[in-house]
């Protein structure tokens, strides 16, 4: 659906808005040079690196190869064409991409809704105290959520009967997923059948099935050949699998992030290595076999922390110089908005009628979910599900009469059922979030 007319104005002075208040806390708050803690700093010296010696692209055993590349990529060419590459630049790199993210679900949501819940949509993914901050880290997963945002675009502009530029699009989308979060490497396959479902014609369909294939291949091809030059393997796409497996279910394991015991690792199993990963990979897969029951234990205490509102207090503490204090309340303010966010999203998901937004939304929401209960639980990692609630919560204001049908008419049976199917989830939600309190 084209933009026309004031609108377009509108939109620009808006987004101009939204990216000023992430380039005021930016250039006020920000340092120059993040030197220690999380992933922050990682991301950055390893694309300031790629940016200046040609040799880190192909040297084995390096961060860059050990998590999916795109990122880094992405970071280094910039880095390679700004006079002075500091932290800051990174930072304003991810506000542009989370100023963008806005623009895109405000499409998304004009095309499967309207204009009024597009703009709402627009300014909670703009405003929302949550994501200001998380739009100044300088992590890989503002450039993930671009991608699958876009593919839900793209879908959006003909649901009912995707033509091959939809096709083409998704297909190059999913493959630049892949190449962000290796953790995505089913949204092909989810995205491929969406299509295939939604399309009429066997052998038509079989054909674009193909040109959809070809594509993610194509577009994945020089990292594979990458691959092959340095280890003389295509696959896998980066190292941190196994590694992320036994750091959830190892004997420490909490269902949070912890540092998985290194006991025994071969001499040649180096970081970043094939080697390295393979030995994880196998002492997750012992502990899992072990004793399962214990596993789905530990599901359960991931899903508690995937579905924790996203306070940012390390993130926070690693990016900005503030006082404990300042830190404390930032990170409430965050992680209350968060927790607002989650809430009333997912009340609305569980009432608004069920269109092609909330099925997607749905497939998404449980995957996530599944490589959650099988690795471990963090709320970073429900960013792109925190994108996808944005819209329901926008639909609060503008179809609240259909949410509050199922409460005005409790003589229905359907509705009484509704009602205590979404106070049971609410419930298990504050539970959840209740436990990890207790272990903070």
């Amino acid at each position: 659906m084209l933009l026309k007319g004031n609108i377009v104005y509108k939109i620009i002075f808006s987004l101009l808005f939204i990216l000023s208040i992430r380039a005021v806390f930016i250039y006020s708050f920000g340092p120059n040079v993040v030197s220690f803690g999380d992933d922050h700093p990682i991301y950055h010296s390893t694309a300031i690196k790629l940016a200046t010696d040609p040799k880190e692209w192909t040297r084995p055993g390096s961060e860059f190869g050990y998590r999916a590349p795109l990122y880094f990529i992405f970071l280094s060419a910039i880095y390679s064409i700004v006079p002075e590459p500091s932290y800051q630049v990174g930072q304003m790199l991810s506000a542009i991409l989370g100023t963008l993210n806005c623009l895109i679900i405000f499409l998304i949501v004009r095309n499967y809704y309207d204009e009024k819940t597009a703009w709402i949509s627009f300014w909670i993914r703009g405003l929302l105290p949550t994501f200001i901050l998380s739009d100044t880290f300088v992590l890989s997963e503002l450039l993930f959520d671009s991608f699958m945002l876009i593919s839900f675009l793209l879908l959006s502009l003909n649901i009912n009967e995707p033509k091959l530029y939809q096709w083409l699009g998704i297909g190059l989308c999913m493959a630049l997923c892949v190449l962000t979060r290796e953790a995505a490497i089913l949204f092909p396959f989810i995205f491929l059948v969406i299509l295939a479902f939604k399309s009429h014609g066997n052998i038509k369909t079989l054909g674009r099935i193909f040109v959809f294939s070809m594509c993610f291949i194509i577009v994945l091809m020089p990292w594979l050949f990458r691959n092959k030059l340095v280890w003389g393997k295509a696959l896998p796409l980066s190292y941190t699998a196994g590694v992320n497996l036994h750091i959830g279910n190892n004997i420490d394991a909490n269902g949070h992030w912890v540092l998985a015991p290194a006991e025994g690792l071969p001499n040649n199993a180096k970081f970043g290595t094939p080697e390295f990963n393979d030995w994880h990979m196998l002492k997750g897969k012992e502990y899992i076999i072990e004793d399962p029951i214990r596993f789905v234990k530990l599901g359960f205490k991931k899903i508690a922390w995937f579905l924790f509102p996203s306070f940012h207090r390390e993130d926070i503490f690693t990016v900005y110089n503030f006082s404990n204090k300042t830190t404390n309340i930032i990170a409430i303010i965050s992680g209350v908005s968060s927790a607002a966010l989650i809430l009333i999203g997912i009340v609305c998901f569980l009432f608004i009628k069920k269109d092609e937004y909330w099925k997607i939304t749905l497939v998404l929401m449980l995957y996530s979910s599944l490589v959650t209960f099988i690795v471990y639980g963090s709320s970073r990692y429900r960013d792109q599900i925190d994108n996808l609630l944005v819209v329901f919560a926008a639909l609060l204001a503008t179809r609240w009469n259909e949410i509050t049908f199922h409460v005005k008419n409790l003589k229905n049976k359907y509705n009484r059922m509704m009602i205590y199917y979404c106070t049971g989830i609410v419930i298990f939600i504050i539970c959840n979030w209740t436990w990890v309190l207790r272990k903070k």
